[in-house]
């Protein structure tokens, strides 16, 4: 007897898979047995993403989603990515998921009740990316979500603020657990300007190490590169974003940097920084920012003529609309496009997918 073509598990799962609207993913998970595992799989893969959740205020979305949870519990298995707002929906975190790799939050204040609550979902052996959107009154909340963690988490999305400046460890109550072993860190983002980070981070109990990062993503804060723990991953980072720029940066120690992305205000400052580069280096993307006139393009020409950059292939400028008739600068082997930016000051460049998490 043959096998209809629908039933057929490797086709159901590359039809569902180009099936994005709930409405359609509802259906097909009642058509038959066969078609529940993929279509319930994709529908709650992100279930606070969905179209169906996310329209509702906050305490309906949360009451809604941890009702099907607990009266279906086998849809908890499919969840990979929860986005949320740990003070107004504590109870997801906890729901035990035993595939959950990505977690995002929504703004929240870092509370001690929420910590704990954190620090459960944090410890999922199958976590892999988290990032805060968070306010954090004292630094003890900040340290106990981190206590034993999963070794699993490689990526770190920190969008965090306080009024902590002072020593990290005050007491007993805040010096957070050391670790055997470090967790290797991959990716790291930093956005927002929590002194609590750079504190942590470089604190000799912090239960991540830096040594390894692939990617770094910056917003202003130049004085990261500064950081004694991060020093060693200048050999190893792959992918940077510096943000926007406000000072001189040196990038002669990143020999293994293949994309850069960079904005500033001036032109100038954007050439500076790439004359940085070591003519060993391995960049092959390059994705620039600036509010420039016509006469920095010759200069950036003549950089690129001039220095060193046997892989690169391809330079993104995002110019103000005023500028888009002024002629590239004509390399060979070397792709040059200019993307029009709106606005004041026309300086947010594109940055390829090089952060894992959400």
């Amino acid at each position: 007897m043959s096998l209809n073509p629908l039933e057929l598990p490797e086709l159901l799962d590359q039809c569902i898979h180009h099936l994005d609207a709930n409405s359609d993913l509802s259906a097909c998970a009642a058509v038959a047995r066969s078609w529940a595992y993929p279509a319930q799989s994709a529908l709650y893969r992100a279930p606070l993403y969905t179209k169906r959740l996310a329209d509702l205020p906050g305490p309906q979305r949360r009451a809604r989603l941890m009702s099907t949870l607990l009266n279906s519990s086998h849809l908890v298995s499919f969840v990979r990515y929860l986005h949320f707002c740990p003070d107004t929906e504590p109870d997801i975190c906890h729901v035990a998921f035993p595939r959950l790799e990505g977690i995002e939050t929504d703004h929240f204040t870092l509370t001690d009740s929420v910590a704990v609550g954190l620090h459960q979902l944090f410890s999922l052996p199958t976590v892999r990316d988290v990032s805060l959107f968070c306010q954090i009154p004292k630094p003890a909340a900040f340290l106990r979500v981190w206590e034993r963690v999963s070794p699993t988490i490689t990526a770190i999305d920190l969008h965090c603020y306080d009024g902590h400046h002072g020593p990290l460890s005050t007491g007993a109550a805040v010096v957070p657990h050391r670790h055997t072993v470090q967790i290797p860190l991959k990716a790291l983002r930093i956005k927002g300007g929590a002194q609590i980070s750079t504190l942590w981070f470089q604190d000799r109990n912090c239960v991540f190490d830096l040594s390894e990062l692939k990617c770094l993503i910056l917003a202003t804060y130049e004085h990261v590169l500064q950081w004694r723990t991060l020093i060693p991953a200048f050999e190893t980072i792959e992918m940077l974003d510096l943000g926007l720029l406000q000072g001189a940066v040196d990038l002669s120690a990143f020999t293994s940097l293949h994309t850069l992305r960079a904005r500033s205000l001036q032109f100038s400052m954007i050439l500076d920084v790439l004359a940085t580069i070591p003519s060993t280096n391995r960049l092959r993307n390059v994705y620039l920012g600036a509010r420039a006139g016509p006469e920095n393009i010759e200069d950036f020409r003549s950089l690129l003529s001039r220095r060193a950059f046997p892989h690169l292939k391809e330079v993104d400028l995002l110019w103000r609309s005023d500028l888009m008739d002024v002629p590239l600068p004509q390399l060979p082997n070397i792709k040059v496009k200019v993307v029009k930016a709106e606005g004041a000051f026309g300086v947010h460049p594109r940055l390829p997918t090089c952060y894992t998490t959400l």
